[in-house]
């Protein structure tokens, strides 16, 4: 039997505040328009998806017609929308005061235009600091996407972020979903012959440098369901992985040594980097 992955996709759309007029149009005639019309056909096709609150109010301001589609994703249970700093700030090079009221704005213009209140959050710039633990968590948000690279200084193998993990700071608990880099770099260059089998081996915990050996038909004696997860980038849109709502208990003061049930993998448009 062919082990089944479920792939976790996330998109991830920024436009700053007063940008260009011209920009905006562009990017939303080539990207933001046809991703939500083409992803509308699909009910079945389910993701995450961070807009920024300056993108967001342009969008709803200029392109309702747009923004009805994405709500009606949003209402069928299509689309789960994510969190973050309304301005697309930095979270841990600001006050803790103004994370909570960034991360607040963000989640309350979401409930009012959607009817959904975010649990998880994106990570401007993909940022990461224990710091904004506490912020998050008491702003209702139970999840974040991290990059992979975090984990494997920490000591991590990559055949151990196949699920996803759990820290805490303050006692406030945070649940983080590693960011695949392979996938995150492949998905916006590469056909999908190409990174699917990627996206598997990710799932299953081969290592890096088998992955290119591996195809879609690789089977598994025990036929378990794994999971993993991609965020992606397309022009002025990125992607940041789409996940449940983990369910397993929060415990640990630095980040658990179980990874849980779900990988989180991110693509970006930028060609990838020679080094880091």
């Amino acid at each position: 039997m062919t082990e089944k992955v479920s792939l976790l996709l996330g998109v991830h759309a920024h436009q700053p505040a007063g940008n260009f007029p011209e920009v905006v149009e562009k990017a939303h005639d080539l990207c933001y328009r046809p991703f939500l019309q083409t992803l509308h056909r699909y009910a079945g096709f389910r993701f995450a998806l961070h807009a920024s609150g300056p993108l967001l109010d342009t969008l709803f301001e200029r392109y309702p017609d747009d923004m009805r589609l994405l709500r009606e994703m949003v209402e069928r249970g299509q689309v789960e929308l994510f969190g973050a700093g309304d301005t697309e700030p930095v979270l841990a090079v600001i006050p803790e005061r103004d994370r909570v009221t960034q991360i607040r704005a963000l989640s309350d213009k979401i409930e009012r235009e959607f009817g959904q209140r975010p649990d998880g959050a994106w990570l401007t710039e993909r940022v990461w600091e224990a710091t904004v633990v506490p912020a998050l968590a008491g702003c209702d948000i139970r999840y974040v996407t991290v990059d992979d690279y975090h984990f494997l200084c920490a000591g991590k193998s990559e055949a151990d972020l196949t699920g996803y993990f759990t820290t805490e700071e303050g006692g406030q608990p945070l649940d983080l979903f590693p960011i695949s880099e392979p996938l995150r770099y492949r998905i916006p260059f590469a056909p999908a012959p190409e990174w699917l089998p990627i996206s598997r081996a990710s799932a299953i915990g081969v290592p890096a440098r088998r992955r290119s050996t591996l195809t879609t038909s690789r089977s598994s004696a025990s036929g378990r369901k794994r999971t993993s997860g991609c965020t992606a980038r397309a022009g002025s849109t990125r992607s940041s992985a789409a996940c449940s709502p983990p369910t397993a208990s929060r415990r640990g003061r630095s980040v658990s040594s179980t990874p849980r049930t779900a990988r989180a993998a991110s693509s970006t448009c930028r060609r990838p980097r020679t080094s880091r």
